[in-house]
């Protein structure tokens, strides 16, 4: 399995019919009063997906022949969103890579990512760096590039190492009832996250912290050795993976730049496209 994940890296834009209703038809909540929806919800996923895909607005969506409104693809999202459907796909693909043992947990690699958000909303911030409003997570992927713990989602203007602690937390009370083992296994992170309060944090979750050290300002050839005495450079070169994750990530163009107020419709976004990068091999070998 692991020569698959190496080999098959394109990211799924269209389900079909039998990997649909085998691994994520399970995992989307119905509603049992009302009508019945005009098309099946297996077209209505591929039409969210191609949504996703793109990243257009949703009153610019086009169904097939007109077979049906917009507005209903978006209540379907806008529902999966909130009730949880697209939180239990995520878990379900991540059991997945584990009971197809495809994950290599005894390297992490985390980093942060900013999504743009356009039309304003809730639990936002101004980034005076980048001179944008929106959101950043903090993402942990194994050593194969899948996303295995839960997106943690902070206003843009807070610094990747106040995240890291709400993250650590979230990813081990979610990894344990799946029956992933993580004490013992390393975590990289850049320089940003170099400080004595985050490598006890990253501890005391039972990881080995491997971070960049930061310099700061020091030219003194000394205390730089010093720096760079205990830090494992090998290990550090791995690190492009959690990189190479962003740019599949970059694929699904709605998590680049997003046109949704609301932050559960954003996180909903965000577990459905993860969703997909820990199904790739699954879909491509179906």
């Amino acid at each position: 399995m692991k020569q698959q994940v190496l080999q098959y890296n394109s990211l799924p834009k269209q389900v079909s019919r039998k990997d649909f209703n085998r691994y994520i038809n399970p995992h989307l909540k119905k509603r049992y009063k009302g009508p019945k929806p005009k098309l099946s919800f297996y077209k209505i996923f591929n039409y969210i997906l191609f949504v996703l895909h793109t990243g257009i607005q949703w009153n610019q969506l086009r169904t097939r022949r007109n077979e049906l409104h917009w507005s209903n693809v978006y209540k379907w999202h806008h529902r999966w969103s909130q009730d949880g459907s697209y939180a239990a796909l995520f878990s379900a693909s991540v059991r997945h890579l584990k009971e197809t043992d495809q994950l290599d947990v005894s390297v992490l690699h985390g980093d942060g990512s900013n999504t743009v958000v356009k039309k304003g909303g809730d639990d936002l911030g101004y980034s005076g760096h980048k001179h944008q409003k929106g959101e950043k997570e903090l993402t942990i992927v194994e050593n194969h590039g899948f996303v295995i713990g839960p997106i943690c989602v902070k206003p843009v203007n807070r610094n990747d190492s106040i995240i890291l602690p709400e993250t650590l937390t979230e990813l081990v009370t979610f990894t344990q009832p799946l029956d992933i083992q993580l004490v013992g296994s390393s975590l990289t992170l850049d320089s940003g996250f170099d400080s004595i309060e985050n490598k006890n944090v990253i501890k005391a979750a039972g990881l080995k912290p491997v971070i960049y050290p930061n310099r700061r300002n020091t030219r003194t050839p000394i205390v730089i050795a010093r720096k760079f005495r205990w830090f494992d450079r090998e290990l550090y070169k791995e690190r492009y993976k959690v990189e190479r994750t962003f740019g599949w990530q970059d694929t699904y163009r709605r998590l680049v730049v997003s046109f949704d107020r609301k932050k559960a419709i954003r996180t909903g976004w965000r577990n459905l496209a993860y969703a997909m990068v820990n199904f790739r091999v699954t879909f491509n070998t179906t």
